[in-house]
């Protein structure tokens, strides 16, 4: 888990992307946020928006935001039984995976946002989408396959 800013502020007022990859299946969710989120905010969103789909990880790999490191989220983890692993400072291979895909949406938004850069927030689903699409090598199929077993139809196979 980690987070991708600052970006431009939405319309919305959204300055941040929080992403969540799972390590198993590399499937990845973007959730909008702000850069001044709490860490009881991130873990709302974290049970809002994963935990609903997933369930309750065994495991987690997150830098050392100050979101991750705060008691409150340590006391939310340890209570639904999750282990928390921080990546080593400056050491950005320990949590490659989310270094990978920040940078995947970052390029996916450079392509598609539009002039006034203020609707980022709007085109995350469809950046999803195309990042759980894609065959992974380490995986050697798409995070869709690998998690649900089939690659979602889109509008290239009607």
């Amino acid at each position: 888990m980690d987070f991708l800013s600052p970006l431009p502020t939405t319309q919305a007022g959204f300055d941040a992307v929080f992403v969540i990859v799972d390590r198993l299946t590399k499937r990845a969710h973007f959730l909008p946020t702000h850069s001044t989120a709490t860490a009881a905010t991130t873990a709302q969103l974290f049970c809002d928006f994963y935990q609903r789909l997933h369930g309750l990880p065994l495991s987690i790999v997150s830098d050392r935001d100050t979101k991750f490191t705060a008691a409150l989220w340590r006391s939310i983890m340890e209570l639904q039984g999750t282990r928390l692993h921080l990546c080593t400072a400056f050491k950005p291979s320990t949590d490659g995976q989310s270094e990978v895909t920040i940078k995947f949406v970052g390029e996916f938004l450079r392509h598609f946002v539009g002039p006034h850069h203020d609707n980022w927030d709007e085109l995350l689903f469809l950046a999803e989408f195309a990042y759980n699409s894609r065959t992974h090598s380490s995986i050697g199929m798409s995070p869709f396959v690998a998690d649900l077993g089939y690659q979602p139809r889109t509008v290239a196979d009607c």
